[in-house]
């Protein structure tokens, strides 16, 4: 803000009296406009921190000042989603509110029951007893509904080729044998091929795809808990993908997830932080590529 002596005549500015009235008038005033500018942001939930309590008691939820701003910031917009009739759209924006990822809701009307879907997840999801409640509240007393995790995890295998002419190179001088110089015959070698896309076909990656799907018999959780039972595990043309599901009940937190072959040795390793809020199907995605120059 502009300093309020300067929006005097030039001959104020030589009188101290008037310079330090002005100067305390102007910081009583940049305090003002400071708490307007921060009454203005509790009217908007995104923005809201210590008028978060209005929210709250308007959506007639508890105040909980221990939680985060985010996590109320959550709890208020999911409330305010879920007014009027349950939609499919309305159960998943509720959860969106919640968790920072992609959300869908699958219905399976013959069960009465439907599961919300949280893929693409980008930050750890949170405790879901506010959404739980939000969600009990919106929907029809009849259905029943899960959650469902899903993690990707990406470990490509590159393949490349090198093609290399090697001969035998006699030394001689002037029809006189050059003894000593060099040797008598030295092997030479010279890279015809290198560091070329296009050069491995598309049978040779599908081929070691379906072997890498092959040799893939289980997965291992935090080193301990062994899957055996796997919801995908195929070779799809230059790919191999591996789903399966942990239970919560199992393991609360993965901090560790390897493939390992039928004798137990360790194809693949991602060292992760995963507290699991409910049953959690992990896909592993692997590419079978081409790549360039293994020194760069």
């Amino acid at each position: 803000m502009r300093p309020l002596i300067e929006s005097l005549p030039g001959y104020y500015q030589n009188s101290t009296p008037v310079v330090e009235l002005e100067r305390a008038i102007g910081t009583q005033m940049e305090a003002l406009w400071e708490d307007r500018e921060d009454l203005l942001r509790q009217l908007w939930v995104d923005t809201a921190t210590w008028g978060l309590a209005w929210w709250e008691s308007w959506c007639g939820l508890p105040v909980d000042a221990t939680l985060s701003h985010e996590a109320r910031r959550a709890r208020v917009k999911a409330k305010l989603r879920g007014r009027g009739t349950t939609t499919v759209e309305l159960i998943r924006s509720s959860a969106s509110s919640y968790v920072d990822a992609q959300v869908s809701v699958r219905e399976e009307a013959e069960r009465y029951h439907f599961t919300v879907v949280f893929s693409r997840i980008r930050s750890q999801p949170p405790e879901l007893t506010d959404l739980t409640h939000t969600i009990n509240e919106v929907k029809p007393a009849h259905l029943e509904f899960d959650y469902l995790f899903l993690y990707d995890f990406t470990a490509a295998i590159t393949l490349r080729q090198e093609v290399r002419m090697s001969g035998l190179i006699y030394h001689y001088k002037l029809g006189a044998w050059a003894l000593g110089v060099h040797p008598f015959g030295q092997m030479e070698e010279e890279v015809l091929v290198t560091d070329a896309q296009g050069q491995i076909q598309p049978a040779l990656l599908e081929g070691v795809a379906e072997f890498t799907a092959g040799d893939i018999a289980r997965a291992r959780v935090n080193g301990t808990k062994l899957i055996e039972d796997f919801e995908v595990k195929e070779a799809g043309g230059q790919s191999v993908a591996v789903e399966y599901f942990v239970q919560m009940e199992d393991v609360p937190h993965i901090t560790s997830l390897e493939l390992l072959d039928a004798s137990g040795t360790v194809l693949t390793r991602a060292e992760v932080d995963i507290v699991l809020r409910g049953p959690t199907r992990l896909s592993h995605i692997i590419p079978i590529q081409e790549g360039g120059n293994a020194n760069g």
